[in-house]
């Protein structure tokens, strides 16, 4: 039997609570960067970072002294460096090897930033 219109808007609210009471939760997972700075210098490496301010998570490459942001797919190496000119930000980083690596750690980097904030809310 089908909804009417009333029935049908209070089950999508009690679908879209269901979906926000499972969001609030503790990960169970704690998720490190797996690729370290690479050790040779002209070595490059291509993986994911994400930036908690934007919520977000973006393909990266490190060299031993420079990173910088790619293109999904795209693979950085020294010779394609050089050859479009592409510039980077100083010092190497450390990268999630998956974008879904990645996306856990932003997810568990913004629980920790919302329970602070909710925190202090709180203790007011």
């Amino acid at each position: 039997m089908a909804m009417n219109k009333k029935e049908q808007a209070a089950y999508d609210q009690l679908v879209a609570q269901a979906r926000i009471n499972r969001a609030l939760r503790w990960s169970d997972y704690r998720v490190e960067r797996d690729m370290p700075v690479p050790e040779t210098s002209g070595d490059y490496q291509n993986g994911w970072s994400f930036n908690v301010a934007s919520g977000t998570v973006y393909p990266t490459w490190s060299g031993n002294s420079v990173h910088g942001t790619r293109e999904e797919g795209e693979v950085v190496d020294a010779a394609s460096r050089r050859m479009r000119g592409m510039n980077g930000s100083q010092n190497g980083i450390p990268q999630f090897s998956t974008k879904e690596r990645a996306l856990k750690a932003l997810r568990r980097s913004l629980e920790i930033k919302f329970a602070m904030q909710l925190d202090g809310i709180d203790n007011r």
